[in-house]
């Protein structure tokens, strides 16, 4: 059975997305929000999604285990090259942002840093 804070996870980030898109479409502009929230939020969704998947596949995989940190920096470096240097140049929509690569490792380090937290409080409960 998938964990029940993944599922809230997916869900809080999605609420966040809708939230920033309907600002955009009521042109409610709020700058720090509206620019770089969904950047940041973009790895740990994502991230979130691929270990439901994985539990989904793989039945028989031990789900406390996180994901390590290089295949985290991976998936970073991927997305930021495929959203803002090959996307831009085959999309008219997107455009090339260094500091949105910024927010995307900033999103990968929370994810980190939560997910070591949350592996973290696992381990004490089930040492007792």
């Amino acid at each position: 059975m998938i964990h029940r804070y993944l599922y809230f996870e997916i869900v809080v980030y999605g609420i966040i997305w809708v939230l920033i898109k309907l600002l955009r479409y009521f042109e409610i502009i709020i700058p720090y929000l509206n620019d770089y929230l969904t950047d940041i939020i973009t790895i740990p969704a994502l991230i979130t999604f691929i270990l439901i998947c994985r539990k989904l596949l793989f039945s028989n995989i031990n789900f406390k285990q996180p994901i390590a940190w290089p295949w985290l920096l991976i998936i970073t470096i991927y997305v930021s090259v495929l959203c803002e240097f090959i996307g831009p140049t085959y999309c008219r929509i997107g455009t090339a942002d260094v500091v949105d690569v910024c927010c995307y490792f900033l999103g990968a380090l929370f994810f980190y840093m939560m997910q070591k937290k949350g592996c973290q409080r696992i381990t004490s409960k089930t040492a007792f």
